[in-house]
């Protein structure tokens, strides 16, 4: 999964355990923030944010930027900036997004292991035991 949708995800269900938090974060008091950071302590640290795009962390972690450590959103703004300067946090790597493809699925029968008349013959025996 990308890193943003994580990240979306576990904003609605931090938002949801705090039901006197509104939708729209930018109606939200320091308090509120405080609120949904301390309910997602856990959480926060595993999101790998140098994964994301620029246009991701604009749109997706800017509008909640209070709830991160202030070292990280420097980070953040300084990777998307200036990409040869150093950072001061460790990079998380990124996940791997595993694409699992079903093997293809043959639609012959399986006639080389019983014929026609092998079939009819365990045809004929089924009805015969549902008959009984």
């Amino acid at each position: 999964m990308e890193e943003v949708k994580i990240w979306n995800y576990i904003i609605k269900w931090g938002i949801a355990q705090n039901p006197d938090l509104l939708s729209n974060p930018e109606d939200w008091s320091n308090e509120k923030f405080l609120t949904l950071k301390f309910t997602l302590k856990n959480c926060l640290p595993l999101i790998r944010y140098f994964q994301m795009s620029g246009d991701d962390i604009y749109d997706h972690i800017q509008p909640y930027k209070k709830i991160i450590e202030k070292t990280l959103w420097k980070d953040l703004v300084k990777r998307h900036m200036t990409l040869n300067r150093p950072i001061s946090l460790v990079v998380l790597p990124p996940h791997v997004i595993l694409i699992q493809e079903l093997p293809h699925r043959s639609t012959k029968l399986f006639l080389n292991v019983i014929n026609e008349e092998h079939a009819a013959e365990i045809a004929s025996w089924i009805f015969r035991w549902r008959t009984i």
